[in-house]
């Protein structure tokens, strides 16, 4: 799958120029073949992070796990998890076989429920990670809503682990001392336990249907439990588990409960460890943990006093969920989604405005981390690759200096720079300059080209390359003038002149080579021919990104007045760019960001207060209280990466600009 998502990568942007009407739905090959993900919400503390199925999606059961990034989220190490009932009279249904009635994130906290119904019963599973250990507790609570006893229930618990991306290579077996399936692949172990001793367990080889060590699934369902006798090595397809616990009889109205915690670690010892210490307490103690550490968390940001009643949660979990997606080594991740798109990685551009946009909210730390990891990661020749394992161990697309990004170099001194001009740390400052320099070099090698531009490159979406484009132009700018400012700061004055020079060099010929006939800034520059597409993206050059030019500008004027004119959907999403057909080309919530804040620059509060409001109903949508990369507007659905964290910084940044006060 990656390999087909890297191709696609590089010729992607093919038909791109198709002419169709913008009215028409059409979804181009790479996105079709991808799909969406099942992603309801994700339960992250740096180290370790899970993520919950919603109903819709590919891969989708509602209320399972589909996700257990761990360590770093540098690895997948889960197919899928759930759980299932089965009482006297009546075989094992699982969770995601009954009815959904409802999903959501309570407030201000990481904790995630999902509420299901039978007949004579519900079923909720709450989920929470420990803020500062590796284990995610799941607490399952059945109540009999008949008019009849329900006799012997039991709950299942099963899990496909595969350990470190790949089912090869695990073994699992039973610890009979501490009632728990533990499984290992050299330095990881993920063990699974209850807070009581199970009646029932068994071990299997994933998909095989006969003998004593039979998929662990179908044994359940099939009630043909074995038992972990041995430890089992996995084969190509892998070993799976299930844990059977009793309830007993629930009476009319009754309600029982019984929580689990899969505890990880670099050894079997560790993980039994983590999910014996998550028990302790009950569930209780675990969500007054939870709700204790966002309330800090939370503490510590800037929340605008006016901003309005339906947008102050939507603010706040977009605080929790960008923090979710930091690594405890400061980046962030782009979304928790691994094929749906394959965004479980760290772009440099991405994560540096989410960085960015931490900062405005109050988060420095987490600002200052994210550029400390980005300097380690550049290059020898100061160039990013296009995206990076979370761990910063290597790229995960690197297609070399011609065929990566442009406009992502520029985002290191940029970042670096705002900062310092927030923080004033000065011995910070001087400690960012050996890297700061280095993109800044990488910068004037990049434009020293005969057109004056900044060389071809992929675009900032990923779909076309065989362009100069203006976004990368506008970035490679800010860069080198906030190079400059660095530079004059800590006495380097001849590094400050020559940054600063080829910033006004490329000012000058962006003027004369990127501005499309109807007077506005254009996609960008193909050999002699100029991509008059309307994009969005070009906003950046304004206050709501770079802030290179004034919102006023009549350039910058013209593109958001096309913008409403051509780019803008009856509810009041934006789209990208003209001929944009990546999920069908739907709107995206950065993209309303942009348009907010350049409105917001020019005057027209009333128009970005409106674009706002879009932002906050699509986040709405659904009981996550989150945004996704794309929302379509007739069907009320996030298509694509959910959440997607540069989505959740777009909201924050522009939550602030219209409603921090003077």
């Amino acid at each position: 799958m990656l390999a087909v998502v890297g191709l696609a990568a590089c010729s992607a942007g093919a038909d791109e120029g198709v002419d169709s009407s913008e009215d028409e739905v059409v979804w181009e090959p790479i996105s079709a073949l991808l799909g969406n993900p099942p992603n309801f919400a994700q339960l992250g503390n740096g180290s370790a992070m899970t993520v919950v199925s919603r109903a819709e999606g590919r891969g989708s059961k509602a209320g399972a796990l589909v996700e257990l990034f761990y360590p770093k989220y540098s690895a997948d190490n889960l197919w899928d998890s759930y759980v299932g009932i089965r009482s006297k009279g009546q075989k094992l249904r699982w969770a995601h076989q009954l009815d959904l009635r409802a999903q959501r994130i309570v407030d201000d906290t990481g904790l995630v429920q999902s509420d299901f119904a039978a007949s004579a019963f519900t079923m909720r599973i709450e989920d929470v990670m420990r803020p500062d250990s590796d284990a995610h507790v799941r607490h399952v609570v059945v109540t009999n809503t008949s008019g009849a006893a329900i006799e012997d229930a039991q709950v299942a618990f099963y899990a496909f682990y595969t350990l470190k991306d790949l089912p090869g290579g695990d073994r699992i077996r039973f610890d009979a001392a501490r009632g728990a399936l533990v499984q290992v692949d050299g330095d990881v172990a993920v063990a699974t336990a209850a807070d009581r001793p199970p009646v029932a367990q068994h071990c299997g080889h994933t998909l095989r249907i006969l003998g004593s060590q039979r998929d662990a699934r179908g044994a359940a369902e099939n009630d043909k439990l074995t038992g972990c006798k041995d430890a089992i090595d996995a084969g190509i397809a892998g070993v799976n588990g299930v844990l059977v616990h009793s309830l007993g009889t629930l009476q009319p109205g009754e309600t029982k409960d019984i929580s689990y915690a899969i505890g990880v670690g670099h050894a079997e010892s560790e993980a039994l460890d983590q999910a014996q210490n998550a028990l302790a307490g009950g569930f209780a103690a675990r969500a007054a943990e939870d709700r204790a550490h966002w309330a800090s968390v939370l503490a510590r940001g800037e929340q605008p006093a006016a901003l309005p009643a339906d947008a102050r949660a939507v603010y706040r979990r977009a605080l929790v969920t960008m923090l979710q997606h930091r690594v405890s080594n400061g980046a962030f991740i782009a979304a928790p989604t691994l094929t749906s798109p394959v965004y479980r990685f760290v772009w440099p551009r991405d994560g540096s405005k989410t960085a960015i946009d931490l900062l405005e909210a109050g988060y420095a730390p987490e600002a200052k981390s994210f550029f400390e990891f980005l300097e380690k990661v550049l290059l020898p020749d100061g160039s990013f690759a296009v995206n990076y394992f979370a761990d910063g161990s290597k790229p995960l697309f690197d297609f070399g200096a011609d065929g990566n990004e442009n406009d992502q170099p520029g985002m290191l001194p940029w970042g670096v720079d705002k900062v310092f001009d927030a923080t004033h740390d000065r011995t910070w400052l001087a400690a960012r300059w050996p890297g700061v320099r280095r993109a800044s070099e990488h910068i004037l090698a990049m434009s020293a080209t005969q057109n004056g531009l900044v060389k071809p490159s992929r675009d900032l979406w990923e779909l076309e390359t065989g362009s100069s484009w203006t976004y990368a132009n506008g970035s490679a700018v800010a860069g080198l003038e906030a190079a400059g400012r660095i530079a004059r700061e800590l006495g380097k004055p001849a590094d400050a002149t020559r940054y600063e020079a080829r910033a006004k060099t490329l000012r000058d010929t962006m003027a004369a080579s990127l501005v499309a006939p109807g007077g506005y800034w254009a996609r960008g520059l193909k050999g002699t021919k100029v991509d008059a597409r309307l994009e969005i993206g070009n906003l950046a050059l304004g206050a709501g990104g770079f802030a290179i030019y004034p919102d006023t500008d009549p350039r910058l004027v013209r593109v958001g007045d096309l913008v409403r004119e051509r780019l803008l959907d009856a509810g009041g999403g934006v789209r990208r760019y003209e001929g944009d057909r990546y999920y069908g080309g739907q709107p995206w919530p950065v993209a309303a960001a942009w348009l907010s804040m350049h409105e917001l620059a020019r005057g027209q509060r009333t128009l970005a207060v409106a674009q706002f409001a879009s932002m906050t109903r699509q986040a709405l949508s659904t009981e996550s209280r989150m945004l996704g990369e794309q929302f379509d507007e007739s069907k009320k659905e996030w298509l694509s990466a959910m959440p997607l964290v540069w989505s959740e910084a777009a909201y924050v940044r522009t939550a602030l600009s219209l409603y921090r006060g003077p």
